[in-house]
C-alpha cells in the first residue's frame, strides 16, 4: 500500500533514546541527516534548556507520557544525590557499581515514604516512579556530560584557532567528528536506563517503532539481549540531504511492516550525494522481532529473559546507532 508521505513521517517519526535531553549540537547532526525527532521527558516541565530551545524552534517533539508526582520526583532526587554524596560524591556514585542503588525499587520506595510523611514504606514500589526517578538522575548526570564535553570543544577550538591565526589561515572549525566525538555516557548503567526509559513509551497508547541511540553501548545491549535480531544496513557515510531524508523515512516503514527483513532491499545511495557534511558521521541499522516498547519491556523486565517468547508476528522495531567517526 503506497502512503503519503506525512503519514508515513507521523507512523515512523524517529525517537532518540535511551537518553532524555541532547545538546544543541546533537540536535542539529541527528536533524541534519534525519530530520525531525522525539525526545521523551520523565517529569513534565522540567526539560534541559537546550531541548526546550529546539522543542520552541519546532526542530524536534517532546513528549511527557506519564505526567503527575513531579513535585515527588524532584523530593526525591533531591534525596539521591544526598545519597550519592555519602557514597562517591555527587553524581558520579552514577557510574559506580554502587551506582545500582539509584534504580533499587525498595531504596526508591523509602525515600518516597519519608517524602509523603508516611512511617512504613509503601507494600509495593511503583515501578513508574522509579523508572522516572532514574531517568530524571541520569538526565542531570548526563547534563554534566554534555557541559564537559562542550568545555573541552570550546578549549580544542581555542588551541586550533591559535595555531590557524599562526598558519594565517582565515577561519577556524572543528570537522563534525571532532566536535560530536563525546564518551559514550551510554556505558553507564545500560541496562537500567534502557529499561527505564521503556516504561515511557510503553505509557502511550500508540508509539514509534522507530529509534535513534548515539550510543554504541546501548545499541549492542539490545541486540544481544533480543534473539534474532539483525543489522540490515550500514549508511557510510550518511548523506545530509533532504531526499534521503524522505527515502529513509519510507524504508523504516518497510522494515518496520516487512515479515523478513533480511530479504528486504536496502537503500539505494546511488542518488545521494555523501561529500561534505555527512563525510563523518555513520548510521547502522538493526532490526529487532519485537513489536512494540511495552513487548520489549516485558521480555527486558521478565526473571527468564532467555525463555521469554519474541516474535516479530505482531510488528517490528528498527534501531538506529548513529556515530560519528573519531580519528
Amino acid at each position: 500500500m503506497i502512503r503519503k508521505s506525512e503519514e508515513v513521517n507521523d507512523i515512523v517519526k524517529p525517537v532518540y533514546f535511551p537518553f532524555t535531553c541532547a545538546s544543541g549540537d546533537m540536535i542539529d547532526l541527528i536533524r541534519e541527516h534525519l530530520g525531525s525527532f522525539i525526545i521523551y521527558q520523565p517529569v513534565a516541565g522540567n526539560a534541559p534548556e537546550p531541548v526546550n530551545q529546539a522543542a520552541s524552534a519546532d526542530k524536534i517533539e517532546v513528549r511527557t507520557p506519564v505526567q503527575g508526582q513531579e513535585e515527588a520526583i524532584l523530593e526525591a532526587a533531591r534525596k539521591s544525590k544526598n545519597w550519592g554524596q555519602t557514597h562517591q560524591g555527587h553524581m558520579d556514585a552514577f557510574k559506580a557499581t554502587a551506582g545500582q542503588e539509584f534504580y533499587n525499587e525498595s531504596f526508591v520506595a523509602e525515600i518516597r515514604s519519608e517524602i509523603l510523611g508516611q512511617k512504613s514504606r509503601p507494600p509495593e514500589a511503583d515501578p513508574v516512579f522509579t523508572a522516572r526517578l532514574f531517568l530524571y538522575l541520569a538526565q542531570e548526570f548526563d547534563i554534566q556530560q554534555i557541559e564537559l564535553n562542550n568545555d573541552l570543544k570550546a578549549s580544542e577550538l581555542d588551541r586550533k584557532k591559535m595555531f590557524s591565526e599562526l598558519k594565517g589561515d582565515a577561519t577556524t572549525r572543528l570537522p563534525p567528528y571532532e566536535i560530536y566525538a563525546a564518551e559514550d555516557i551510554g556505558e553507564y548503567q545500560t541496562a537500567n536506563r534502557v529499561l527505564a526509559w521503556l516504561r515511557l513509551p510503553a505509557s502511550e497508547k500508540e508509539s514509534s517503532p522507530v529509534y535513534i541511540t548515539t550510543s554504541r553501548a546501548v545499541f549492542e545491549h539490545l541486540i544481544e539481549f533480543v534473539p534474532h535480531s539483525e543489522i540490515v544496513q550500514t549508511f557510510d557515510p550518511l548523506p545530509a540531504d533532504k531526499a534521503f531524508q524522505a527515502a529513509f523515512r519510507g524504508y523504516m516503514a518497510e522494515l518496520v511492516e516487512s515479515s523478513q527483513p533480511s530479504g528486504s532491499v536496502p537503500l539505494s545511495m546511488e542518488s545521494f550525494p555523501t561529500a561534505g557534511a555527512g563525510a563523518g558521521v555513520v548510521l547502522t541499522v538493526a532490526v529487532l522481532p519485537v513489536g512494540s516498547p511495552a513487548a520489549l519491556l516485558d521480555r527486558m523486565a521478565s526473571e527468564n529473559p532467555d525463555t521469554a517468547a519474541v516474535s516479530g508476528s505482531d510488528g517490528r522495531m528498527v534501531v538506529n546507532l548513529l556515530e560519528t567517526k573519531k580519528t
